[in-house]
């Protein structure tokens, strides 16, 4: 901070009288226990009125003071949670840091690092969360978090999925946590796109070693969601809100979780024998047309298609592999959807379908259901159904019947036999 201002000068420039800090947890569903706390400012004017952050944080930019403010918080932050930490009332402090004041000349790299420790806080109880903005220098960025993973901080790739997001971020900073805007959690729980594309985000974490946090996670609906494809910790509005106290929610928020878990548990309960039941009436469905498949010539692999699946809801189309992936009958489509791109068409007769997942996963078994994938048909998602079959003169043969997926939820678990 420039010598020429202390502090009260400028909270005056800002026109507060002075910075309060809130708490927000940081939840574990899985483990049931709150992970940690995310430190927040406030400020607060003369009459005690509060001073929203985002017009706080206006304010001091229009001032040139943004810089001295982010530290001024974390400073209040640091001091004010000393005591808690001590007594492990709070196992776990998240606090910010503003990315683009690491190209400031003024802003030296240890200065978070001597704010700490002046605080007495062990880093290693810290979580430095970098807020995603432009940083034209990213050596920079890649020196800090070398200088602060080294040092015992936890690093935490914060609002990913909003504004500035790249994927170069992630492998510049190499997150313990990535944490998920809320742009891509709201309504999660009935956006197809929105959990396919969280789903992708969780997968490539956990494949780098990061754990994986919601934030803004406010309803039932959407904790469900997000456990179910794989979220690892949680913080919203559904769980608790910002406190100044740090302990005062954390009762009434662990019976919330013991609840949660309970109801979820249960619901993954439902939805795996739901999901045994389908592909048991997938597997059933492809055994009866197999056997009638087996008696016919390869003429009549359409007809028998059409007259076996044509009552049968949710089925897009059907065709019959050889071994080598060729295809040998004409797509039978039954209930399809009109493609949604003249570059979504059936395939035909003599097209290979050796580099499809649902035939590569079929060579390990006699019946297998894919994965949810885009369907080149129609453009739209879908799971296929496989099955191997031996016709009457000993040929081998292989069945597929694609299902529409529009209304189901990406699990992302791997889908084997059974």
């Amino acid at each position: 901070m420039p010598s020429s201002l202390n502090t009260e000068q400028i909270y005056s420039l800002l026109g507060i009288s002075k910075l309060k800090t809130v708490y927000h947890p940081i939840v574990s569903l899985a483990e049931q226990k709150i992970f940690g706390l995310e430190a927040l400012s406030r400020g607060l004017q003369p009459d005690c009125n509060e001073v929203p952050p985002l017009q706080l944080f206006a304010a001091a930019n229009q001032q040139g003071l943004s810089l001295e403010l982010d530290r001024l918080c974390r400073s209040t932050a640091l001091h004010h949670t000393k005591p808690h930490i001590e007594n492990d009332e709070i196992p776990l402090l998240f606090i910010n840091l503003d990315l683009s004041h690491l190209q400031q000349p003024r802003n030296a790299t240890g200065y978070l690092l001597q704010q700490v420790q002046s605080a007495g806080i062990p880093p290693h109880r810290i979580a430095i969360e970098l807020v995603e903005s432009k940083v034209a220098n990213a050596s920079l960025l890649k020196a800090f978090v070398q200088t602060y993973r080294h040092a015992g901080f936890l690093i935490v790739l914060d609002d990913f999925g909003a504004d500035h997001s790249n994927l170069d971020r992630i492998l510049l900073v190499r997150p313990d946590i990535l944490k998920i805007d809320r742009n891509l959690i709201a309504g999660i729980q009935e956006d197809h796109y929105r959990q396919a594309v969280v789903q992708s985000i969780i997968t490539l974490a956990h494949r780098i070693g990061s754990l994986v946090l919601a934030e803004g996670v406010e309803t039932l609906p959407e904790v469900q969601t997000c456990s179910r494809l794989g979220i690892d910790l949680f913080q919203g509005y559904y769980f608790a809100y910002p406190h100044e106290n740090p302990c005062s929610q954390s009762d009434e928020t662990i019976q919330l979780l013991h609840q949660c878990f309970t109801r979820i548990a249960d619901g993954h309960r439902r939805s795996t024998r739901a999901e045994t039941l389908s592909r048991s009436v997938m597997r059933s469905t492809a055994e009866r047309v197999a056997r009638q498949l087996a008696v016919d010539s390869i003429t009549e692999y359409e007809r028998t298609l059409r007259a076996e699946l044509q009552n049968v809801s949710g089925i897009e189309c059907a065709y019959c592999l050889d071994l080598d992936g060729t295809q040998i009958s004409s797509t039978v489509q039954l209930h399809a959807n009109p493609p949604r791109h003249p570059v979504f068409a059936p395939a035909e007769k003599g097209f290979n379908h050796k580099l499809k997942p649902y035939f590569a996963q079929l060579r390990k078994h006699h019946f297998d259901v894919s994965d949810t994938y885009i369907s080149c048909a129609s453009g739209q998602p879908c799971t296929t159904a496989s099955l191997h079959f031996t016709t009457s003169d000993g040929n081998k043969r292989i069945l597929c019947i694609d299902y529409h997926q529009r209304e189901q939820s990406i699990s992302g678990k791997k889908k084997g036999s059974p």
